[in-house]
């Protein structure tokens, strides 16, 4: 073995050429094929062999109805009023477009369940929410005669006005200063930056005290990562 070892670098050493240029001719033709054949695939069902009955079932239904994937925009900062806020004003935008994107999708909204979106809710959360509401009642009737900001403070304003009379421990507007101070920040927050500002939602009243991140967005990661998905609006199919 070493004899021969020592006479395939004696060839090697006296027709390098035999070797190198060989070598050189085939990295081009590598090149060459890379350049004309080689393809990116993005789609995730090639990770899955076409012989599995579910894959092939799977590509069929894409090909009849024409579906696609969804889409996911992932919003990331370490500010959760910034990523609710740079969330509420994308679904906006691109419930606008309904030409291009359907089914835009960033909380959960019971309302789309009607009048058995309760049922879905577990025990502990509904005796929380009664709590909340029996809490907050002023504060609700207050909205509910009001249209914006400056309206909803004067409003406020009044009736504290009106009740001073009373102890301040037992005035029932004192339970919402926290939500009420919750509402401002998010105004203040909202004029910082371009677009329509979406409305604080019940969520600035119900979120618990302490706790900057609102339970019904699609967040990750206690809301350091907010989440928008959405589908491409369907073309029509062609007869």
């Amino acid at each position: 073995m070493e004899r021969l070892l020592h006479r395939l670098s004696g060839v090697v050493s006296r027709h390098r050429g035999w070797f190198i240029y060989p070598q050189l001719v085939f990295f081009g033709v590598c090149l060459f094929y890379a350049g004309n054949e080689l393809q990116f695939r993005t789609d995730p069902n090639e990770m899955f062999s076409s012989d599995q009955g579910y894959v092939r079932d799977w590509s069929e239904v894409q090909e009849e109805f024409q579906l696609q994937e969804d889409l996911v925009a992932l919003v990331e900062s370490e500010d959760f009023e910034k990523n609710r806020q740079f969330v509420e004003r994308l679904a906006a935008r691109l419930d606008q477009e309904t030409n291009l994107f359907k089914n835009v999708f960033y909380k959960r909204d019971l309302r789309s369940l009607g009048s058995k979106g309760l049922l879905f809710l577990p025990e502990p959360k509904l005796d929380a929410l009664r709590e909340s509401l029996q809490d907050y009642e002023p504060l609700i009737r207050t909205f509910s005669q009001v249209s914006n900001l400056a309206s909803l403070l004067s409003e406020v304003d009044t009736q504290m006005r009106t009740g001073a009379a009373e102890p301040v421990e037992t005035h029932p507007l004192v339970k919402v200063v926290p939500a009420l101070t919750r509402i401002v920040q998010q105004a203040v927050e909202s004029t910082r930056r371009p677009g329509l500002p979406p409305s604080p939602g019940l969520t600035a009243l119900f979120a618990a005290e302490g706790t900057p991140v609102p339970g019904d967005y699609l967040n990750f990661a206690g809301g350091r990562f907010y989440a928008v998905t959405c589908a491409v609006a369907s073309k029509p199919l062609e007869e």
